[in-house]
């Protein structure tokens, strides 16, 4: 193998890492996008306890808060898409967020299964590189 082909295997393997460590953002950013859910899965039940004309803190931004009194209703407000809101039961949209965390948990097996095949290919490319590599 001539120099020119070893350089081309090297960028190869190169950008094959380069999607292996896109793969693994992907994943944990999914796995923050479950615990983000989960944590808004707590605050619902949270609501659900609390009494009505109740004073609460609504988070603004980080370490920003206004505080607002609960109202007695028993449904939430939901983003279905295109700014459109619905209201929902706390069942309802405890359900909806399951749903969802069960979708992610999916594509997280997904990637996972990706992932762990990418990296065998990896290694195999790897050896292949280094075996080919020290012919030149």
């Amino acid at each position: 193998m001539n120099k020119e082909e070893t350089q081309k295997r090297y960028l190869e393997l190169q950008d094959f890492s380069l999607q292996l460590k896109q793969l693994q953002e992907q994943l944990a950013n999914l796995e923050a996008q479950i615990f983000e859910m989960q944590r808004t899965k707590e605050s619902i039940e949270d609501l659900e306890k609390m009494k009505a004309k109740k004073e609460i803190l609504i988070p603004i931004s980080n370490g920003i808060y206004t505080k607002a009194e609960l109202d007695s209703s028993d449904k939430l407000l939901v983003n279905i898409g295109a700014d459109l809101m619905v209201n929902k039961s706390f069942e309802d949209t405890k359900k909806l967020i399951d749903e969802q965390i069960q979708e992610l948990g999916r594509i997280i097996n997904e990637l996972n299964l990706e992932l762990r095949n990418g990296s065998l290919n990896f290694q195999y490319m790897q050896r292949e590189f280094q075996e080919l590599a020290s012919k030149t």
